[in-house]
């Protein structure tokens, strides 16, 4: 779904309340729209700068607030676009979400001893899971990797489960 789309199927109903902020709406999905496309030719190039001062003005008139320094960026992006190619081949939403995976690890281990080693362990796992092919024959649950034998040993009233994982560790639960 387009962001122009987007804007239109949720911010439509109040666009008669504040049609200043519409404006200022419609013309920041715009310049969305042209910097997430995968290809970008030199006219629109050219015609970004005019939504790009567009907004920057109807922003500082509307809401009588100073543009902000990454306001100010937009101002640069045809630049960019221009030097590096398609934004979207140079965002870095991809390694911040990976980054996201690797920070909460600790959080959910709560293991703070040899951290390097938990995390490697943590992604070479997830991305050996992550490479076997899903099929009838090849039932992901039979995999080591997701097997898991539980062994119970019952003392007194206690049952204590020992899990038994791939990495040949035993985990009292």
């Amino acid at each position: 779904m387009a962001p122009q789309s987007f804007v239109s199927i949720f911010a439509e109903p109040f666009s008669h309340d504040c049609p200043e902020v519409w404006e200022v709406l419609l013309t920041i999905s715009e310049i969305t729209v042209i910097c997430l496309s995968k290809k970008v030719s030199i006219n629109i190039l050219g015609y970004l700068k005019v939504p790009v001062e567009e907004h920057l003005q109807m922003f500082k008139d509307d809401f009588n607030e100073n543009i902000t320094p990454k306001q100010h960026y937009l101002v640069h992006l045809s630049g960019q676009i221009l030097k590096f190619g398609p934004l979207v081949r140079t965002w870095a939403t991809r390694f911040e979400a990976k980054h996201q995976q690797f920070k909460q690890i600790p959080k959910i281990t709560k293991n703070f001893r040899n951290l390097p080693k938990t995390l490697t362990e943590r992604h070479q796992s997830g991305v050996q899971a992550d490479s076997i092919p899903i099929t009838a024959e090849n039932n992901p649950s039979d995999h080591p990797l997701f097997r898991k034998e539980l062994k119970g040993v019952v003392l007194g009233q206690c049952i204590e489960w020992q899990m038994i994982s791939l990495f040949d560790r035993k985990e009292t639960c």
